[in-house]
């Protein structure tokens, strides 16, 4: 998702005229400032271009704690299916990820230390880390709600970061969670934090399905 021509954040397909992202990705912005391009590997340039008709964030969001981080962009002209673009499949109601599978992060957020954003599209491999150990990683910091997942590596490096927020989580080519959430990145013994789909998927039901 771009705003103003540049990118703000990743975003995953799952109908011809919709995507779906995190609410703090839209949280307070005009739509018609934004747009969405799709079938591109280039942060700021290239793909198929959408205008937006409506943004659904929802009606529970709270961007204090990110409780009900989840959007859905309505496109204002339907896309076209091709070799480089392809809408997800959901992960469905109940479905969820037992600790270590394996999932995949992408996006164009911040690779070093210096706040550097590539120009490529980039992919990371991290791990599902389990509820109950991810709740206690952050007690003090935020709560880790049922309708949050989490993923990373015991000894750090890689993880989702600013720039990714938005984007999927994606194992076996489903769509289990999205960038939301986390204290700094690819910290040691920290995960990420995203938002469940699984959790969501009623809720997306009712709205755009």
């Amino acid at each position: 998702m771009r705003y103003f021509g540049l990118h703000r954040c990743g975003a995953s397909i799952y109908r011809h005229d919709a995507v779906l992202l995190a609410a703090h990705c839209t949280h307070e912005l005009p739509a018609d400032l934004m747009e969405i391009a799709m079938g591109t590997i280039y942060r700021n340039r290239g793909g198929e271009e959408r205008w937006i008709r409506l943004i659904i964030q929802h009606k529970d969001f709270d961007p204090e704690t990110y409780k009900n981080d989840i959007a859905i962009i309505i496109m204002e002209r339907s896309v076209d299916f091709s070799d480089t673009i392809q809408p997800i499949p959901l992960a469905s109601i109940g479905e969820d990820l037992k600790a270590g599978t394996l999932a995949t992060v992408t996006g164009w957020g911040i690779m070093n230390d210096e706040g550097h954003l590539p120009d490529i599209f980039h992919y990371v491999k991290i791990r599902i880390v389990d509820h109950a150990e991810c709740v206690q990683v952050y007690k003090d910091l935020n709560p880790v709600e049922d309708h949050m997942l989490c993923a990373g590596e015991p000894e750090g490096g890689k993880d989702a970061c600013d720039g990714d927020s938005g984007g999927p989580l994606v194992v076996e080519n489903k769509l289990y969670g999205i960038v939301s959430w986390g204290d700094d990145c690819a910290k040691p013994g920290v995960p990420g934090v995203y938002t469940s789909v699984a959790a969501f998927r009623s809720w997306i039901k009712s709205q755009y399905e």
